[in-house]
């Protein structure tokens, strides 16, 4: 019985990964992806941070940030996709969902990606309007 159930998981998962883009599934998107659950769940573990910032003082004033206020510190977002990549480089976008609870929230970011030290890190970042957001990389 305990080995159907973990058929049935493992059958899940293989499904859910399979509605991944090989835009979405690329490392710098993943890494995008884990830096906004760090943030939305408000981690105050500058080190967990750090794994995706190329810039350690950024990552201490996220971790000294999420004490600061209540709620979530950002909207929810769709999946984080890569729009343009080289060997050493990505463009990761964010298109953010629900918004409106956030004021002068942009409608999407550009996370500037650069791969150090064997991880995907982010460098930079820019806001996006909805006409100005780039299609996934085929």
């Amino acid at each position: 019985m305990l080995s159907l159930a973990l058929g049935s998981i493992a059958c899940l998962a293989l499904v859910a990964c399979a509605t991944r883009t090989a835009a979405e599934r690329h490392p710098a998107a993943v890494a995008v992806d884990g830096l906004l659950r760090l943030r939305r769940a408000r981690s105050t573990d500058a080190a967990a941070y750090a794994r995706y910032l190329e810039d350690s003082s950024v990552a201490t004033q996220l971790a000294e940030g999420s004490t600061e206020a209540s709620g979530p510190p950002l909207p929810k977002w769709n999946r984080p996709y890569v729009s343009a990549a080289t060997t050493s480089t990505a463009s990761v976008v964010v298109v953010w969902r629900g918004t409106s609870a956030f004021a002068e929230w942009p409608y999407a970011t550009r996370f500037g990606m650069r791969r150090s030290g064997g991880r995907w890190r982010v460098v930079d970042a820019e806001t996006l309007k909805r006409g100005d957001v780039p299609p996934p990389l085929r």
